[in-house]
């Protein structure tokens, strides 16, 4: 009987210490998020932001970066189930800006700007999610391609209000996706995406619109005597 106390004991004690350790991203991300904005007074952060974890900011001379209010930023891997592969880090070339609206979680995710990548309010991006407004490199003459030479033109990134990006997407340069849009895992995203339509692939097309208006029908195939019959139920 002794034994099984003791056990028991030990138990709580370890229950209590992962307890305590489940917090420390919270207090990681605290003293991230007082060090970045101490070494980079271009970074402005709104009120109530969130970051679990240690995020990376990199500015290379004068830009701006601006995370919403309430905006929440998770930066370790054990504050998301399917994992990251990165650290949260944003990056900024001179003159260039990023900007995220109110509400908007980010998580292991990725973003260099070398003119302007904007964000809108209440949009998810999923884990891994990569976001570039340049290609950094010159895709033509080929001898030019290892410079980093000025003639390679940067193109604004625009993501509307409420959009969900899916894991491990890429968006690139010059793309503008709407409201309400949902970008599939693993898409890579070279065009416009209008708004409210699920789109996804390599690159990534429209599969279907999505209308709120119009009720989710599901197909259920039953077997009735002999033959299949097919029924639709409305959700």
């Amino acid at each position: 009987m002794a034994g099984f106390m003791n056990r028991i004991r030990a138990g709580l004690g370890q229950t209590r210490i992962s307890l305590r350790l489940h917090k420390w991203p919270a207090w990681v991300g605290r003293l991230s998020l007082l060090y970045n904005r101490l070494l980079n007074p271009g970074l402005r952060v709104g009120q109530g932001a969130h970051v679990r974890g240690r995020f990376c900011v990199i500015m290379y001379g004068e830009g701006e970066i601006t995370l919403g209010a309430k905006a929440r930023i998770v930066s370790d891997y054990k504050r998301s189930a399917l994992g990251l592969r990165s650290r949260c880090k944003f990056v900024t070339f001179p003159g260039a800006r990023i900007t995220a609206g109110d509400h908007v979680l980010m998580i292991g995710t990725i973003i260099v700007a070398r003119k302007s990548v904007e964000i809108g309010q209440e949009t998810m991006l999923s884990p891994n999610v990569v976001i570039t407004d340049s290609d950094f490199h010159v895709p033509w003459p080929p001898e030019r391609r290892f410079d980093l030479a000025p003639i390679e033109e940067a193109k604004p990134v625009k993501i509307g209000r409420h959009v969900w990006i899916g894991l491990n997407a890429i968006v690139l340069k010059g793309v503008t996706i709407g409201d309400n849009a949902i970008i599939g895992a693993g898409s890579v995203v070279t065009g416009d995406i209008p708004p409210n339509v699920l789109a996804a692939g390599m690159p990534a097309r429209v599969i279907r619109r999505l209308d709120h208006r119009r009720p989710q029908v599901r197909r259920d195939r039953r077997r009735d005597g002999g033959g299949g019959q097919r029924r639709d139920r409305r959700q």
